[in-house]
C-alpha cells in the first residue's frame, strides 16, 4: 500500500483560509450586494424582473443545496468544488453580455444562486473537517469575505459604473478571475486532513469518529424533526439571515429614498465594511474566548440594535445613518460564522454536512422571504421602515432562541 506524503499543515492552512475567504466573498457579491448593482443599472427592466431569478434562484439552490450536501457525506469534494467555481466563473462572464438579453440575464442569476450557495456549504465543510480548537477563529477570518466584499465591490463597481466603464468589462474581468480562484483552489486545497497524511488540527492521531469523508449520518430527518434544538436552531440563524437581507440588498435604494447623498451612502458602505473586516473576525475570537452561545447571544443583541437604527434612519439623520451602517457591519460576518459553529456544538463536526443540510432548507426559506416581505411592506406604506420595525422583533426572537437551546449532544464543545 502506497504510504500519502505527510503535507505542510502551514500551508494547508493558509490555502483553506484563502479560498474559502474568496467563497464569502463570492457569495456576499454575487447574491447579496450585487442586488445594489443590478437595481440601479438595469433601468430598462421593472424592480420585479431583476429581483424575481434571485429569489427564484435561491428557491431551487435550497434543494441542489441539499442534494450536494447528502453527495457530499459520501463523497469527497474536491472536484466538487472546482465544478462550482467554473460554474459561477462562466455565469458570471454570461451575466456580463446580459445587458441586452433578460433570458440570459435570468439563467446566469439563477445558475450563480445554485452554485455560490453550495460553494459556502463546501467550503464550511472543509473548514469543520479541518480545524477544531480554532475553528471559530477560521470562520472568524474567512467571513471577513462578506464585509471586503461589501467595501470592494458596490462602492468601486458603482463609481467605475458611473464614470462610464463598460458592466460588460467589469462582470467580464470578475467571471475569469473566479475561474483562476477555483483552478488555484482545485489545485491547493486538501478536502480533508487525512488526503495529504494530516489530521484535525495537526493533532498526532486521526480522531475515532471521523469517516473516509470526514462526515457521518447518524441524526436522520424523523430525529431531527422532533428535536427541539434543531427548531431553535434553525429558526434563529434563519431569522437573522431574513433580517441580514431585508438590509444589505436594499440599503442604497432605501437610503436614496430617505433622502442620503448618493456618495455619502457609498463612503458611508466603504466605511461601514471596513469597520466589519475586523469585527467579522472578532466573532471568531468570542466564540473560542467566551464559547458559541454567549457569542450568539451578543450577535442577536447587535441585530437588534442594528434594526432600531434602520427604524431611527427614516429621516434620513447623517449621523443616525452612519450608525445604521456601521452596525450592519458589526454584526453582519456573526451569522455566517457562529451558525456552523452552532450546529457543531450541539450536534458534533462529523454530523455538521448531515444536520447542515436539513437546517439549511428551512434558513433559507425564511431568508428568501426578505425581498418578498420589504416589498410587500413597501407598497404597503409607502416605505421600507416599518418593514426594520419588524426586523426588531425578528432579532429579539433569534436572542429567546439561543437562550432555549439548552442541550447538547456532541463532546465538541466551544
Amino acid at each position: 500500500m502506497t504510504k500519502t506524503k505527510k503535507g505542510n499543515y502551514t500551508f494547508c492552512r493558509i490555502s483553506i483560509a484563502l479560498s474559502v475567504f474568496l467563497m464569502f466573498f463570492l457569495q456576499t457579491f454575487l447574491l447579496v450586494d450585487g442586488t445594489n448593482v443590478f437595481m440601479s443599472h438595469f433601468t430598462g427592466w421593472a424592480a420585479s424582473q431583476i429581483s424575481l431569478p434571485i429569489t427564484l434562484g435561491g428557491y431551487i439552490a435550497i434543494v441542489t443545496t441539499f442534494l450536494i450536501g447528502s453527495w457530499l457525506i459520501r463523497h469527497k469534494g474536491r472536484g466538487m468544488m472546482l465544478a462550482l467555481f467554473l460554474l459561477t466563473g462562466v455565469s458570471t462572464i454570461g451575466l456580463a453580455f446580459s445587458e441586452t438579453s433578460y433570458p440570459l440575464y435570468f439563467l446566469c442569476i439563477v445558475v450563480i444562486n445554485i452554485a455560490a450557495s453550495a460553494l459556502l456549504v463546501l467550503g464550511t465543510a472543509i473548514i469543520t473537517n479541518w480545524f477544531n480548537a480554532s475553528r471559530g477563529r477560521m470562520l472568524g477570518f474567512v467571513t471577513i469575505g462578506a464585509p471586503f466584499s461589501t467595501a470592494v465591490c458596490v462602492p468601486v463597481i458603482q463609481r467605475l459604473l458611473m464614470g462610464g466603464t463598460p458592466f460588460t468589462a467589469i462582470f467580464t474581468v470578475f467571471g475569469v478571475a473566479i475561474l483562476v480562484i477555483g483552478a488555484a483552489s482545485f489545485l491547493t486545497v486538501p478536502y480533508i486532513p487525512e488526503d495529504v497524511g494530516l489530521h484535525a488540527d495537526n493533532a498526532a492521531e486521526k480522531a475515532e469518529n471521523n469517516t473516509d469523508t470526514g462526515a457521518t449520518a447518524n441524526w436522520s430527518l424523523r430525529q431531527l424533526v422532533r428535536c427541539k434544538e434543531a427548531w431553535f436552531v434553525m429558526l434563529a440563524f434563519g431569522l437573522m439571515m431574513l433580517v441580514s437581507n431585508c438590509v444589505m440588498p436594499l440599503l442604497f435604494p432605501h437610503f436614496m429614498e430617505i433622502g442620503v447623498n448618493p456618495n455619502t451612502v457609498l463612503n458611508l458602505m466603504t466605511i461601514s465594511a471596513i469597520v466589519g473586516i475586523p469585527l467579522s473576525y472578532f466573532w471568531g475570537w468570542l466564540d473560542d474566548k467566551v464559547g458559541t452561545k454567549k457569542s450568539c447571544y451578543t450577535l442577536a443583541l447587535g441585530f437588534t440594535l442594528m434594526s432600531v437604527a434602520m427604524v431611527l434612519a427614516k429621516n434620513g439623520n447623517v449621523i443616525i445613518v452612519a450608525m445604521a451602517v456601521v452596525g450592519i457591519a458589526a454584526v453582519i460576518g456573526g451569522a455566517p460564522n457562529l451558525n456552523p459553529s452552532m450546529i457543531v456544538n450541539v450536534f458534533g463536526p462529523s454530523e455538521y454536512l448531515n444536520v447542515n443540510r436539513y437546517l439549511n432548507i428551512g434558513q433559507n426559506i425564511l431568508r428568501l422571504l426578505a425581498l418578498v416581505m420589504m416589498s410587500a411592506i413597501r407598497d404597503l406604506t409607502g416605505s421600507y421602515t416599518p418593514g426594520y420595525v419588524v426586523c426588531v422583533i425578528l432579532s429579539l426572537a433569534s436572542l429567546g432562541l439561543f437562550i432555549a437551546i439548552r442541550t447538547r449532544y456532541s463532546e465538541a464543545k466551544n
